[in-house]
């Protein structure tokens, strides 16, 4: 019997500019963790560690850069840093009705977006294609319509069964929807038609911690409670933004304004603003709650942030300072901390093998291969013959040596009818991907048309997600059949490696690279067109991972030697 899961929660508050002192005590946290690993870990990045990653406003951005978007601490710095500055730098006052530019917001969380997935993917869905190995991102809004709710609109990376659908939205658009604070940006709307129109959830839930736990109990637990024997909370992380400090007179003109704005009474202003600005409250309500007990931990800075505005975007090494100081004195705290969270087990990387999953393919013997068989079968029962015959050239070596001894069928039985539905599976994402981004920029009203993008966008990523099953199957079944050198191996390597990339995990891809081109060079010579095109994957990611980590001051795996490398492919999968 498998040992109880044990989950793992990052909870991330709004506040502004001031989310920079959230990145800097997170930061602290993981090379904490990382060095204190059994081997170190130094490059231990939270969407590597986290289950769930929960945020509000500035914590939702947060969130969407470190789960969704899969960036490493140091690369949220330094694209935070960024915004920040691009964002607030402009205020705009009379006749303006809002203090700052929303189309601007909106265009630099693109650029951060189309820098990091690449430039066709500016309207990337907020479904994260990975799936169930992926972790798992929510973001708060609130919907315009019911702002009295006492509960945040969530938008997720991924499907929720006990929750009815969310609407359809980009990346972009849920990083707008849960920093639209009022006054300050413009209210987006998403979805369909008609559309939804949201607004800051930092309004009343500026600390999403409670939210966070009773998503988890929901998501894994049944009837909204977590079985410890088979999954409960191993660590719950909440940091803050610092201290809010509230100026009577700014408050009271601003619960006017806002009064004017929402058709709201004042009073209801006035208590959406304090149960969104007090999140110590919900801390003192997470401390009272039994399941949590020894797994809760909250870092808030007290000190020092009080008189920065949410927009003071040149107080950054202000907030670096006080947050450090801060941690200083916290530091019994964040031993405990650190201590819990090296205790509990690292999520596998997503190409690992898993105890829970019968993981190769026509592995002799196996008694689930005859499942396995008819469901390949099965899915491929619309598929023409002459798509067997695409690959005769790439297989026909180790097809004409398993025929000679007539033992394929033994050794693999559906190896082949696999690799060309992943193919199929892999094309059909290109095309569809391509096809939905052409005929959303030919569109006279891309607005319009957005949320069926999405859904455009979203069975693209399905079709690879499939794909990636397969090629994740056969990357095991390929490497102990034939060896790591042999054409199956490097050909299922390289696709897994653009695929990758595509999602983010451009180290995973590098090392997919490496493998492909180790073994092109091998067996089929380094003139090979399959060849050239493996080295010229491998040389445009190893630049990516260079730059990434000589910017940060840490020793490149770019710069491995090859037994190096060998041995970081081997802990990868």
């Amino acid at each position: 019997m498998s040992p109880p899961r044990r989950l793992k929660i990052l909870s991330l508050d709004g506040g502004g500019i001031r989310g920079r002192s959230s990145l800097e005590i997170l930061k602290t946290i993981m090379y904490r963790v990382g060095a204190s690993m059994s081997p170190p870990n130094m490059n231990l990045q939270p969407y590597e560690y986290f289950d769930l990653i929960v945020g509000t406003s500035t914590g939702g951005i947060i969130a969407i850069m470190l789960g969704r978007l899969r960036m490493t601490i140091d690369e949220c710095i330094a694209e935070y840093n960024k915004l920040g500055e691009k964002i607030f730098k402009n205020r705009r006052g009379p006749p303006h009705e809002f203090m700052f530019s929303g189309s601007n917001l909106e265009h630099e969380i693109k650029g951060v977006i189309e820098r990091k997935l690449g430039p066709d993917q500016t309207d990337a869905p907020l479904l994260d294609p990975l799936g169930i190995d992926c972790c798992k991102v929510v973001v708060c809004t609130l919907f315009h319509q019911n702002v009295n709710s006492s509960t945040p609109q969530l938008l997720r990376s991924y499907v929720a069964p006990h929750d009815g659908p969310q609407p359809p939205c980009t990346i972009w658009q849920a990083a707008r929807a849960t920093s639209a604070a009022p006054t300050y940006f413009k209210p987006i709307d998403i979805g369909g038609d008609p559309p939804t129109r949201c607004v800051d959830g930092g309004m009343k839930f500026n600390n999403p911690s409670i939210h966070a736990l009773n998503e988890a109990r929901d998501y894994w637990g049944k009837r909204r409670r977590l079985d410890p024997a088979v999954c409960g909370v191993g660590l719950f992380l909440s940091i803050g933004t610092g201290m809010a400090k509230v100026n009577r007179l700014e408050a009271e003109t601003f619960v006017q304004r806002m009064s004017s704005k929402m058709g709201l009474p004042p009073k209801t202003i006035e208590a959406m603003v304090g149960i969104g600005s007090d999140t110590e409250s919900t801390h003192a309500s997470m401390l009272r709650e039994d399941s949590l007990d020894g797994s809760y931990f909250r870092f808030n800075v007290e000190q020092g942030l009080q008189d920065v505005e949410l927009f003071e975007y040149k107080k950054l090494e202000n907030i670096v300072v006080d947050t450090k100081n801060y941690l200083q004195v916290r530091t019994r705290e964040l031993d405990d901390c650190v201590d819990r969270m090296v205790s509990l087990r690292l999520n596998p990387f997503p190409l690992a093998e898993r105890d829970d999953l019968e993981e190769q393919y026509g592995a002799k013997g196996s008694e689930r291969d005859e499942e396995h068989l008819k469901k390949r079968l099965a899915a491929l029962r619309d598929i023409k013959v002459e798509a067997f015959y695409e690959h005769e050239k790439e297989f026909e070596g180790s097809a004409r040596m398993f025929s000679q001894t007539g033992d394929i069928r033994s050794h693999a039985p559906y190896i082949w009818p696999s690799v060309v539905l992943a193919d199929l599976l892999d094309r059909q994402a290109v095309l569809m991907w391509g096809h939905t981004v052409q005929q959303h920029h030919l569109d006279s009203d891309p607005a319009v048309k957005l949320s069926h993008q999405v859904l455009g966008l979203i069975e693209a990523n399905q079709k690879w997600h499939q794909a990636f099953e397969i090629y994740r199957r056969l990357f095991h079944s390929t490497r102990l059949m034939w060896g790591r050198e042999s054409k199956e191996h490097c050909w299922v390597s390289n696709r897994l490696g653009k695929i990758l990339q595509r999602w983010g995990l451009v180290r995973g891809a590098f090392a997919m690279y490496c493998i492909a081109k180790d073994g092109r060079i091998r067996t089929l010579g380094p003139r090979a067109h399959a060849t050239e095109e493996s080295l010229e994957r491998f040389e445009q990611t190893r630049v990516l991972v260079r730059e990434q980590d000589e910017r940060f001051d840490r020793n490149s795996i770019a710069d491995s030697t090859p037994a190096q490398l060998s041995s970081i492919v081997t802990e990868l999968v």
